[in-house]
């Protein structure tokens, strides 16, 4: 089973999902849709990001998780957590054309050809990372409301592949609030740091001016996450290593 409910006792409900290969609609590449996306970006964010076939979990996956948060819920265990692939978070794209100079995107270029166009559409406030649940806004939407509708508001999020430190709230539309999400950096692959510089720390000030549920966001540093969970509190530390052997 690629989905799962892991029982820590009393203490904890495990709920590891997929985001790869089962429901997952084909994620959107907005570099090689830059004519589309500029001859309308309202069309393209509400026929195309907002179409409602796009789907992340698929209804049995969904479901399943639903039902599990639901019953740890009623069996009175303090802590719901969910150990997810791509950020869930609200983040969008400022507009970068005045902060990211030609250099570093000459040197961004050498790895990622399509940064160019992205700068350019950075205009419109698209999603961040149009492969994680941003490119998937309804299919985000409609899980929040029933993790609402469940009585679930405190739902743990940790998430990998990001190659950065994030914390972000979850949030409806509505501002309500349906947990918070932890993102690990990578403990080997190269940050944003490689190609920014110092440059990197304005970067990061600018996204998390901009996206109100980004409460903490740090591209600079390789490293991983230790969370410890306790019944009354959850301790996370964000650990920075410049080495695989420290």
């Amino acid at each position: 089973t690629l989905f799962r409910d892991i029982r820590f006792g009393d203490l904890l409900s495990l709920i590891t999902v997929e985001t790869r290969l089962n429901a997952r609609a084909e994620p959107l590449v907005f570099e090689k849709r830059t004519d589309e996306i500029e001859a309308d970006p309202k069309a393209f964010k509400d026929n195309v990001l907002a179409d409602p076939e796009r789907d992340m979990f698929g209804t049995l996956q969904e479901d399943f998780i639903i039902d599990s948060l639901k019953a740890s819920k009623d069996r009175g265990v303090p802590w719901r957590v969910m150990a997810n692939q791509v950020i869930m978070g609200r983040l969008l794209t400022p507009d970068l054309r005045p902060y990211v100079d030609a250099a570093t995107i000459d040197t961004i270029a050498k790895d990622w050809p399509g940064v160019r166009d992205i700068v350019k559409l950075s205009q419109y406030n698209l999603p961040l990372y149009p492969d994680s649940w941003d490119g998937y806004p309804v299919a985000r939407d409609r899980f929040y409301k029933r993790l609402s509708a469940a009585g679930i508001h405190d739902l743990f999020v940790l998430t990998g592949d990001a190659h950065e430190f994030w914390v972000n709230d979850l949030t409806l539309k509505t501002g309500d609030k349906v947990g918070l999400e932890c993102v690990t950096s990578a403990v080997s692959s190269e940050t944003l740091a490689k190609y920014m510089g110092a440059g990197t720390v304005d970067y990061a000030l600018l996204l998390t001016q901009f996206n109100k549920d980004a409460r903490y966001y740090n591209a600079l540093h390789n490293g991983y996450i230790d969370v410890t969970f306790t019944r009354d509190k959850a301790e996370v530390i964000m650990r920075g290593v410049s080495t695989v052997l420290s």
